[in-house]
């Protein structure tokens, strides 16, 4: 009789973290947190966007227009790298389409033209020579404290807006936000020759100013490296206690994540 009732209370058990780990990914969902720095936490609406921002309601066949095919099959290079100490969870990319309207404006504005000044000094083939010949840490450093010399702008001085996110072309004429250098240095590292697959922007909390945050994550050599606009250094992701991941996404995937226990 003993061990059956210890056989019950077990069961109890389980699935009681069972439904604790449903009820963690379901606040995840209903409440990811907008990357900005600087300000206060503006809660987001279930299509993943900031809650007062709508974008135009896309069919799924128009979604998935803009969806790259690979998309379906892609495989996280994350690996044995748990993210900023994460359990992360795919979802469809459809799910952001706030991200799939960057990827079409992107498209529609490039600004990697080799005559292109980015400044009144340096043009886009002149950061390209720049880059050359480096190693991909390098130029991650490079690209890191290129672009971290834009002064930070949020985006309600920027566009009149909570959460706006902007493409590089809009960034080159007005800066940006915590976002804004992320996406831009996606791109940027994506034209150097690095796989976008192995990119993410991630949308996080830091924990110590209790604030709302973006970076970019590029993933190389079994470890996952973080170019942030608060420092020109690219440093592991382990150096971030401090930062607790939301969600991240690239051209091929969404992940949510779940801050796992010490």
């Amino acid at each position: 009789m003993y061990m059956r009732r210890k056989k019950i209370s077990g069961l109890r058990a389980k699935n009681f973290i069972s439904v604790s780990l449903v009820t963690q990914l379901f606040l995840i969902l209903a409440l990811t947190q907008p990357c900005l720095a600087g300000r206060e936490y503006v809660p987001v609406d279930q299509l993943g966007m900031p809650s007062g921002i709508r974008t135009p309601q896309k069919s799924r066949s128009a979604t998935r227009a803009h969806a790259p095919a690979a998309a379906r099959s892609y495989i996280s290079p994350s690996g044995a790298v748990k993210l900023f100490g994460t359990v992360e969870f795919q979802r469809p990319l459809n799910t952001l389409p706030g991200w799939l309207d960057v990827l079409k404006r992107n498209n529609a504005s490039p600004i990697f033209i080799p005559e292109k000044y980015f400044n009144k000094s340096t043009t886009w083939s002149q950061l390209l020579n720049r880059a050359s010949g480096k190693s991909p840490m390098e130029q991650m450093q490079i690209v890191n404290s290129f672009w971290n010399t834009w002064p930070y702008h949020d985006d309600m001085q920027n566009w009149g807006k909570e959460d706006y996110w902007a493409i590089p072309a809009q960034f080159l004429k007005k800066s940006g936000d915590c976002e804004d250098y992320a996406i831009v240095k996606y791109f940027t590292l994506k034209e150097l020759g690095f796989d976008p697959q192995k990119m993410r922007i991630v949308v996080l909390r830091d924990t110590i100013r209790n604030l709302g945050h973006a970076v970019l994550v590029v993933y190389l050599d079994n470890e996952a490296w973080v170019l942030d606009n608060l420092g020109r250094g690219v440093r592991s992701h382990r150096a971030f206690s401090n930062y607790n991941p939301q969600y991240s996404v690239n051209e091929y995937g969404r992940w949510m994540h779940v801050k796992g226990k010490n």
